[in-house]
């Protein structure tokens, strides 16, 4: 899952917000509804955090010159 996040977040760089959410979106909640009986809670925090870190660098990408805060 983790590949196929970064793959998907690699393939969007240049676009806006907007299709990166609309993008993303789907994947991520295909693979909860599929896992979501067996999944355990600490695999959704890490695959959360794994997400927040690919958006937080993808918006880095876009806008260099903002502030982290």
């Amino acid at each position: 899952m983790r590949k196929r996040l970064a793959d998907e977040v690699r393939a969007l760089r240049g676009l806006n917000a907007t299709a990166v959410i609309a993008k993303l979106n789907p994947i991520i909640r295909g693979w909860a509804a599929c896992y979501r009986g067996v999944v355990a809670s600490s695999i959704c925090t890490v695959l959360d955090h794994y997400v927040w870190w690919l958006t937080y660098r993808w918006a880095r990408r876009m806008h260099p010159n903002k502030s982290a805060s």
